[in-house]
């Protein structure tokens, strides 16, 4: 969801976890260790295997992840499918996603059931975001609580960004609220966005930095307009680092914002760089200022010998056309 130029997040609400098993400290790796961590992970999926051939539903979900990871997902979900009928909820929860990319989402649905059934806050999740989808609002919502009370901390947040689509805000602010203090990152960010929309830009910042401390990219991206709009240079330098910062995280707008700001610097080679992966992502404006970069640089036409100018398209020329397609009218006019 977005509103006005502060982005939060309202894509997939139920993120994907994959099994893990438990960690232990230890010994820092010398250099050159790397044959033996692969020596070593080949033999944990060896003993993995025994185990699970001998019915243990454990060792079958973490061999079913180790599988998953290296792509071989037709046996990964074998022994998902082993282990979720032996009752891991996270074996059924797993499972389901494979069938869901595999574009079987009943049948998902079906072991997402199972799972949520059993406690798992992921499924939970998943069921929760097949109903919003599907317009089943009540549904979802219960689900969604059904994470939460799981300890999942999705479950809280998506019932934010569900309250928020129905116009609920006072109910999102306060699930964005509990998220957010649990450690949600995207959350914290939503939270903000409530929060200026409201007037509260002293109360957002602190939330916004929170969210992009913690690694999100659109809080990031978020702070960089937050102090933009302030009107003095050391703001001026805050809002260019957190643009560089979402920019390194692949936010498009945030390197068009990057480079627009090197420009004014007068450092022509950065403000390229966070041009051209603006464009690349799909900016059109990116694009028309990149091409006008470059034609600034670009020398005469050459001429052939009869004098006539040499018909080639530049790289300057190619990205004018690319913004005119996508109806930026300054490019437009240079491609005219």
């Amino acid at each position: 969801a977005e509103d006005g130029p502060y982005a939060t997040v309202g894509g997939r609400a139920a993120a994907r976890a994959t099994p893990r098993a438990p960690q232990r400290a230890a010994p820092r790796a010398a250099a050159g260790s790397a044959r033996a961590k692969d020596n070593a992970a080949t033999e944990a999926e060896q003993w993995y295997r025994q185990a699970a051939a001998r019915g243990h539903r454990r060792a079958a979900l973490h061999l079913g992840a180790i599988l998953e990871k290296r792509g071989e997902l037709k046996e990964a979900g074998r022994w998902y499918l082993t282990s979720a009928k032996d009752g891991e909820p996270r074996a059924a929860c797993a499972l389901a996603f494979l069938l869901r990319d595999a574009g079987d989402e009943e049948s998902a649905a079906v072991w997402w059931l199972r799972a949520a059934q059993d406690g798992d806050g992921n499924a939970a999740n998943a069921l929760g975001a097949l109903h919003a989808r599907r317009g089943e609002t009540q549904t979802a919502e219960r689900w969604y609580r059904a994470a939460m009370d799981a300890g999942d901390t999705n479950g809280a947040y998506n019932l934010g960004l569900l309250c928020a689509e129905q116009k609920r805000t006072q109910q999102a602010e306060s699930w964005y609220r509990r998220a957010a203090y649990a450690g949600h990152r995207e959350a914290a960010n939503a939270l903000a966005v409530l929060l200026l929309q409201h007037g509260d830009a002293s109360g957002a910042e602190p939330w916004f930095s929170k969210a992009a401390e913690a690694g999100s990219v659109d809080a990031a991206f978020n702070l960089g307009i937050l102090y933009a709009g302030r009107d003095d240079e050391d703001s001026a330098e805050q809002a260019l680092r957190w643009y560089e910062r979402a920019a390194a995280g692949g936010h498009t707008e945030a390197a068009l914002q990057a480079g627009i700001a090197r420009l004014r610097e007068g450092d022509e080679q950065t403000a390229e760089r966070h041009l051209r992966c603006a464009a690349g992502g799909g900016s059109p404006e990116a694009a028309f200022r990149l091409a006008a970069l470059l034609d600034v640089r670009r020398p005469p036409a050459p001429r052939h010998e009869l004098g006539e100018p040499v018909a080639t398209k530049s790289e300057c020329e190619e990205w004018y056309e690319r913004a005119a397609e996508h109806g930026h009218r300054r490019a437009q006019v240079r491609v005219g």
